[in-house]
């Protein structure tokens, strides 16, 4: 998965994601950004909690939704991508 800087606050996510454990909901996940950065891994701005994600991905507010609303709903099994 590439993950590329868009502006000072924004990035763009380009990729596959292939679950390696079935995944059913109530899915908690915690999700972050790090940089790496005169050689050491570094923390950025992306750092946020879902405690449940299944429900999250549905969500209009959050900012996925737009590439989530036409995928396959939980739960999802081991190997699908």
């Amino acid at each position: 998965m590439d993950v590329i800087p868009y502006n000072d606050t924004d990035v763009f996510v380009n990729g596959s994601l292939t679950f390696v454990k079935e995944v059913n909901a109530p899915f908690k996940i915690n999700v972050y950004t790090e940089q790496y950065i005169q050689g050491q891994w570094l923390l950025q701005a992306f750092n946020r909690t879902f405690d449940d994600f299944c429900f999250s991905m549905r969500n209009p507010g959050e900012p996925f939704y737009v590439e989530m609303m036409n995928r396959p709903k939980c739960p999802y099994k081991k190997g699908v991508g």
